[in-house]
């Protein structure tokens, strides 16, 4: 079905090209930074550190040391476009980017003394996305070099979520992953914005350009490090106290009497992006 759709949009975008005037070819290049607010995520981050906290109250022979606050609040981005200008105005695009967050592991220790030493934890994530976009533009030029323009597009966005958990001694260099999950899905996306161009020379215009991008991703399948293949699950799990969010790959769903709210994971990528970049009219 999304090839299906994918195709149809090339049609439509060559289609309006071959019957276009005066048609203009143009790239587009950018990068910048894109604000994230994956919710289930952070939670399930936010609930690690407390669990850490708790099994660590728990064993007398063991001292809580320091923990770190894990959140994914921001990535970068990176953006190219084939612009076919239809008029001084208006202009269709097709695009492709990525889009790259990376919580690393100095940013989720949580750190224990235990009787032979100290021991730091960690669950380090990685979010990245490819998205194939088609775009429309209408461009209004208020002076030789300024001008303004609004966009707006559709696609379809590849998404990757990865999580480990590891542990080291403090006097280590290398971390022993006890963990390591990889998933994927795909789910159609939403853009919209405006942006500032500047044009220096005939041809050559630099932009500054503001986003929204709309794309709750879920239906995610995966494969763990013990080669157990299924879904990505969202739940909780009751344990020392509290119910702890979990997001894990299982065959089966996950099911008892300290599971409950267990559906399909989603991972939102929706934010805000903030971008520059140059366009090249040929």
């Amino acid at each position: 079905m999304n090839k299906k759709i994918g195709i149809l949009a090339l049609c439509v975008l060559f289609s309006l090209v071959q019957s276009a005037q005066g048609i203009e070819f143009g790239l587009k290049i950018a990068g910048g930074l894109s604000f994230l607010n994956p919710t289930d995520v952070n939670r399930t981050l936010q609930d690690w550190v407390e669990w850490q906290k708790r099994s660590i109250d728990a064993n007398e022979n063991w001292t809580f040391l320091s923990a770190q606050e894990p959140q994914i609040t921001r990535g970068v981005e990176f953006e190219g476009e084939l612009v076919f200008s239809l008029s001084s105005r208006f202009a269709l695009s097709l695009g492709t980017g990525f889009i790259y967050s990376d919580l690393k592991s100095t940013g989720t220790e949580v750190r224990v003394q235990k009787p032979l030493g100290e021991t730091i934890l960690v669950q380090p994530h990685t979010l990245s996305a490819l998205p194939i976009m088609m775009f429309g533009y209408a461009r209004f030029p208020f002076s030789r070099m300024f001008s303004v323009y609004v966009k707006g597009g559709a696609g379809f966005l590849w998404a990757k979520y990865v999580e480990r958990y590891g542990t080291r001694r403090a006097e280590n260099e290398k971390f022993n992953y006890l963990r390591d999950e990889s998933s994927s899905a795909q789910s159609p996306t939403y853009v919209g914005g405006m942006g500032l161009f500047l044009e220096t020379e005939p041809g050559i215009r630099f932009f500054l350009e503001g986003t929204y991008r709309w794309a709750k991703v879920s239906d995610f399948e995966g494969e763990t490090n013990k080669e157990i293949r299924g879904p990505l699950y969202y739940y909780e799990k009751y344990d020392f106290g509290f119910w702890q969010a979990k997001m894990r790959v299982h065959d089966q769903e996950p099911s008892g009497e300290n599971i409950r709210s267990v559906k399909r994971a989603e991972v939102d990528f929706s934010g805000l992006s903030i971008k520059l970049g140059i366009m090249i009219r040929f």
